[in-house]
């Protein structure tokens, strides 16, 4: 048997290659070596790239704004090659009440173990299969989930041999917000989240339960990452990576024995209320350059709204000035648009970047994503439903409609803030300066060759645009 997985989404990050779909590969390579396995990414037509595999089971993973895409491709897939077909990710998961004679089955939640065994049984007695939902003569039946893979380390590191690692993710970038252009990729350290913020489905989808690789397996994977394929720079995906002193101590200590901390530079994500002095010293000693947080709001008012009372704005601002305290940089996550959001609320949080030298930004319009208490207070609304647009679940606006969750003002009134706090952040965000060397190198040349394109609007987005929003 052979099976093609292929992830739908529009987002096209540098260095950020689907691992859902890679962890699936290498889960069934190692525990179902009889089955072949190939991924398709990033091809200019999936569906010829698929036919071209020639596999008797095709596995799609979906996030929820491109489910009809999904759809879409399933049918032909099922229609035009008469292959059964796979679909999961988060928004199956969330609503399975969505699936739809498009698919065969679809897997709800952790994939790997309940793939795994629907490609062993060859998708068949699928009543006797946990954590699926499938068409039952005609009506939607799911079965029980399927419990959580316990100890993560049962699943080999991500299978990043089946992408084009090197023609398509290990692309130039600033590692952190240093100003070297490096190659990089990211990996995650642990799965799943506590916490129950009213805009995030993480909960739901991994049903608040927190799992950490082991520090041996997560060193070990990054050696590979620098054996392998040469990176240079490593983002720690997971929210939580810093949460478990000892746990951070240990694969502090094991960076130490390689020296891998002189070779890679990091970067990693946290929660501003799991950081302190001793975490933060040992994310220094291993060499992180940049963290980001997920600040939310400089109103107090609207981070209850959205984090209920695991954070504050004291909270955030502490969390910024103990990073700065050691030299890293700051990459803040901020989202304006809540229901009752007015505009005095959005200026604190313009003010809270501002006061707080932020050194980068990305800025967000909430969204209400199924799975959500927004989501939820969205449909209770009339402003989303079952069967909508899935396009419209947007958080940039710019990139065309979106869901309008604010009762304060009027949508334009809103756009025409949105567009001014863009325009004050980009100009007061942290300006990057290359270092000829870097810029000249082979590896960043031979890249802007082939890509000339990417390699101007990069050069557009960092430095030019920065300095017209300056002036």
């Amino acid at each position: 048997m052979k099976v093609v997985f292929t992830h739908i989404s529009t987002e096209k990050i540098s260095g950020q290659p689907p691992l859902g779909i890679a962890y699936l590969s290498s889960y069934i390579r190692k525990y179902s070596p009889d089955i072949r396995v190939s991924i398709v990414d990033k091809a200019k037509d999936t569906f010829q790239a698929i036919k071209k595999e020639k596999p008797d089971v095709v596995g799609i993973s979906s996030v929820t704004k491109e489910f009809a895409r999904a759809e879409q491709l399933a049918r032909r897939i099922k229609t035009e090659l008469n292959i059964p077909v796979i679909i999961g990710g988060n928004h199956i998961t969330i609503m399975p009440k969505v699936f739809n004679n498009s698919f065969n089955v679809g897997v709800l939640g952790e994939g790997e173990a309940t793939t795994k065994i629907l490609l062993d049984n060859k998708l068949e007695n699928l009543d006797k299969i946990k954590g699926i939902v499938f068409n039952n003569n005609g009506q939607i039946a799911m079965t029980p989930r399927r419990e959580l893979i316990r100890p993560l380390d049962e699943i080999p590191y991500p299978a990043r041999d089946l992408f084009k690692m090197e023609k398509e993710y290990l692309v130039p970038r600033r590692a952190g917000t240093a100003g070297k252009v490096s190659r990089a990729t990211h990996m995650f350290s642990g799965r799943g989240c506590p916490f129950s913020c009213r805009f995030c489905s993480s909960s739901h989808f991994w049903e608040r339960q927190l799992r950490m690789f082991s520090p041996e397996y997560v060193v070990g994977e990054m050696n590979e990452l620098i054996n392998k394929y040469r990176v240079e720079e490593i983002l720690l995906f997971d929210d939580l990576f810093a949460s478990d002193t000892d746990r951070l101590r240990k694969i502090v200590s094991l960076l130490k024995q390689d020296k891998i901390q002189e070779k890679v530079d990091f970067g990693c994500l946290s929660r501003v209320d799991i950081i302190n002095e001793e975490r933060m010293k040992l994310l220094k000693e291993m060499n992180v350059l940049q963290i980001d947080y997920g600040f939310e709001s400089g109103s107090q008012r609207i981070l209850k709204y959205l984090k209920r009372d695991t954070t504050t704005v004291e909270m955030n601002k502490k969390a910024v000035e103990l990073t700065h305290k050691y030299g890293i940089k700051i990459h803040g996550f901020f989202m304006i648009g809540a229901p009752d959001e007015t505009k005095d609320d959005i200026l604190k949080t313009l003010n809270f970047i501002k006061e707080n030298k932020i050194d980068t930004i990305t800025l967000t319009v909430l969204a209400p994503y199924p799975g959500t208490e927004i989501w939820e207070d969205a449909k209770q609304r009339g402003l989303v439903s079952d069967d909508m647009d899935w396009s419209m679940l947007d958080m940039a606006p710019e990139t065309g409609e979106f869901i309008y969750l604010n009762k304060t003002m009027p949508k334009e009134e809103f756009l025409q803030i949105y567009d001014n706090f863009k325009k004050q952040i980009e100009g007061n965000q942290y300006a990057v300066s290359f270092k000829i060397k870097d810029v000249f190198s082979p590896f960043v040349m031979k890249y802007a060759a082939t890509h000339p394109g990417e390699a101007w609007r990069y050069f557009y987005n960092s430095v030019i645009r920065k300095k017209i929003n300056k002036q």
